[in-house]
């Protein structure tokens, strides 16, 4: 090749990365409003679900705000946000965001527990990067039952769950 074919080459690869970087530039401008309402629409599924609250299988983001806004209270205590579950002026019960150490990465997930915040009445996992054999199984109903009914605390006052791998000490 010679130095003209060179250029051609090197002029033509600049400009096709200039034209793809704005439109992806474009791209994530045009759709950023829509995945953050996305967003929200998921961590708002998670409180609900995890506190029992009914929905559809597959609810639009605006049923899961409808549901959230008529259920729901937030509040923040001790730097910890809270999520209320209130039903006729009662407290139902309450969820909170946890996350922990996995394997590969965080796990992250919401925790429910009964409205004296004693026995743990949900869970679910949001975001792993668990592989999809056994870490994933966090995922499964089965594991996730396991939780429900289990006081929060031991008699001694300390946290009374902890997950560890099959066979490892828990102490």
């Amino acid at each position: 090749m010679d130095k003209k074919e060179n250029t051609k080459t090197i002029l033509f690869a600049v400009v096709l990365a200039v034209v793809c970087s704005a439109l992806l530039t474009g791209m994530k401008l045009a759709t950023s409003q829509r995945q953050e309402a996305n967003m929200l629409a998921f961590q708002r599924e998670n409180i609900l679900r995890v506190l029992g609250i009914e929905l559809a299988d597959e609810p639009d983001s605006a049923e899961i705000n409808a549901a959230y806004e008529k259920n729901i209270e937030e509040a923040s205590q001790n730097g910890l946000e809270i999520y209320k579950y209130v039903a006729d002026g009662q407290l139902k019960s309450v969820a909170v965001a946890f996350e922990g150490p996995g394997l590969w990465n965080k796990i992250k997930g919401y925790l429910a527990l009964d409205q004296k915040m004693e026995t743990i009445i949900g869970i679910t996992f949001y975001e792993h990067e668990e592989t999809p054999g056994l870490g994933g199984e966090i995922e499964k109903a089965w594991f996730r039952q396991q939780f429900i009914g289990k006081p929060l605390r031991g008699e001694d006052g300390r946290l009374a769950i902890r997950i560890v791998k099959p066979g490892m000490a828990t102490g």
